[in-house]
């Protein structure tokens, strides 16, 4: 069991690191000069250069990428370009509103799919507006699922004759 637990948490950080550097060299790829939007050109030349210093530009692009690794690791993700608010503290912050929306779609999804299977459960009429969309959604690989559904969809009880039911 240790073996496994290390063997999936090896293949997890070599899949973050990958996705680290895809990152890294799919920016650095992009056309145009990556301090066009933050360094203003109207600048002088020297407080142009201080910037690029700034922002560590002026290295080698593997010590860019070296640093960049270092500040994904140490969570260091400078500041906002707008707000000049550490970008760290604006992820936590959307992360609480991004968990209770979560939370509340779950919650939501849940209460829709139990009222839904409960009135599946009771009577024809029920069932015939809630089994199409439900046997649409899920695969199903029982013949009698299949039945039901060409039954359901041919909405024999409404009278719709949308498909031709066998």
């Amino acid at each position: 069991m240790k073996e496994y637990i290390a063997r999936r948490l090896a293949y997890s950080l070599l899949t973050l690191f990958a996705i680290a550097t895809l990152l890294f060299i799919m920016f650095r790829m992009m056309p145009g000069d990556p301090t066009a939007q933050v360094i203003s050109p109207a600048l002088d030349a020297v407080a142009q250069q201080r910037m690029r210093e700034a922002f560590g530009l002026d290295q080698p692009v593997f010590m860019q990428y070296l640093l960049y690794l270092k500040n994904v690791v140490t969570l260091e993700w400078g500041r906002s370009f707008t707000t000049s608010e550490r970008v760290f503290d604006i992820l936590v912050y959307r992360f609480w509103n991004t968990m209770l929306l979560m939370v509340a779609g779950l919650l939501l999804t849940f209460v829709i799919g139990v009222a839904t299977g409960r009135a599946d459960g009771h009577g024809a009429a029920a069932s015939s507006i809630s089994a199409p969309p439900s046997m649409s959604l899920v695969p199903r690989r029982h013949l009698h699922h299949r039945h039901l559904l060409l039954d359901r969809a041919g909405f024999r009880q409404l009278r719709l004759d949308l498909f031709p039911a066998a």
